[in-house]
């Protein structure tokens, strides 16, 4: 259903790893691969007020996940801005510190104690 990943960031360059983020998403807008548009409603990022191990914590939300369809960051730049991809790589990469992955499969209703499963 859905998915939730974590993303460390280097401190000293959040404003690099938002600026590839950015690139993303005018790349998911001006895509024109069906569903890109849907994609990119589905895909939101939150920074973390407080740094966690001394880099800075993003969670990046993808609800609904779209089966089959390509979430590599670079591959989606590389789909509609092929110039940009390796420069917007470099950014991204250097301010990469490391992610976590959780596949999302059911939904509690919260304030019921009955789960909704797929």
């Amino acid at each position: 259903d859905a998915a939730v990943l974590t993303v460390l960031v280097r401190p000293d360059l959040t404003a690099d790893f938002e600026a590839s983020l950015a690139q993303v998403g005018k790349a998911l807008q001006a895509s024109k691969t069906a569903g890109r548009k849907r994609q990119a409603a589905g895909w939101k990022v939150f920074k973390g007020t407080q740094p966690f191990g001394g880099n800075i914590p993003y969670v990046v939300s993808l609800d609904p996940v779209m089966y089959r369809i390509e979430y590599d960051p670079m591959r989606l730049i590389q789909e509609t801005f092929p110039s940009d991809v390796d420069a917007v790589f470099a950014k991204y990469r250097a301010a990469f510190v490391g992610q976590a992955i959780a596949r999302l499969t059911h939904r509690v209703q919260l304030g019921t104690g009955d789960q909704e499963k797929k």
